[in-house]
């Protein structure tokens, strides 16, 4: 698996010097963004439910429903820690360019900034989604590089607007 030092040794010398690296997500990791929050909204509604109207055996059915919650959260942490530490869907962001790793952590897209004629960016920020949509137009040599960034404000598109445009 490629690690941040593998990544740097590798394309250091063309892309000059690393800024950071960043998860990015497929268009699975928003609906599953999605299907997480509605999950744990059901669930917190059912909880609050249980409180007021306190039917028989709602105590375990409270301690089901936030075991299942802690569970969720749970998941997710160690999902993120895991794609972190085998370098899955991450971007690796330097100053000539960046690097942008697939499902199963190798290179998927390899950009340099004088190849990018249109860096197009839009965010949705909603109470079931909230990513922000990246794509790097890279003229007529190939198709154009999108990335997708979990989160209200990822520190990917702070960052790379950064870069991009010389601030």
């Amino acid at each position: 698996m490629p690690t941040v030092r593998h990544m740097t040794d590798r394309f250091g010398p063309t892309l000059g010097e690393r800024i950071g690296t960043y998860p990015v997500a497929g268009q699975a990791g928003a609906v599953l963004q999605a299907l997480r929050r509605i999950l744990v909204g059901f669930l917190g509604t059912l909880l609050v439910l249980l409180v007021f109207r306190r039917p028989e055996g709602a105590l375990t059915s409270g301690a089901i429903l936030a075991t299942v919650l802690l569970v969720v959260y749970g998941l997710r942490l160690a999902w993120g820690r895991l794609a972190a530490r085998l370098g899955i869907r991450r971007c690796h962001l330097f100053t000539g360019g960046l690097v942008v790793t697939g499902l199963l952590g190798g290179v998927r897209e390899v950009v340099a900034w004088p190849q990018v004629t249109v860096v197009n960016q839009s965010a949705t920020v909603s109470l079931w989604l909230t990513f922000h949509r990246i794509e790097l137009v890279r003229g007529w040599t190939a198709p154009p590089v999108t990335l997708l960034a979990l989160g209200r404000a990822p520190a990917l598109a702070s960052d790379l607007r950064r870069v991009v445009t010389g601030e």
